[in-house]
């Protein structure tokens, strides 16, 4: 799944559903990454909208090509 693509879907407030409707995915994946940019800082709450932390992603997205590159090893 694009997680570009996926954050900029759930900025936009269309909800959970809508969003895995338009990537074509499951409801419970997109629940599954939400959860994880939430806890990675990556989507922020702010005054009732969310927020996308791009700094964040970017270190976030670092650290899985770390974590695959161990895995692979």
């Amino acid at each position: 799944m694009d997680d570009k693509a996926l954050l900029k879907l759930l900025v936009t407030g269309i909800g959970e559903e809508a969003v895995a409707a338009q990537l074509n995915v499951s409801h419970r994946e997109v629940s599954r990454c939400l959860r994880t940019y939430l806890a990675a800082g990556i989507l922020k709450c702010k005054g009732g909208r969310e927020e996308i932390d791009w700094k964040a992603f970017g270190l976030w997205k670092k650290q899985q090509a770390t974590v695959q590159a161990v895995e692979a090893a």
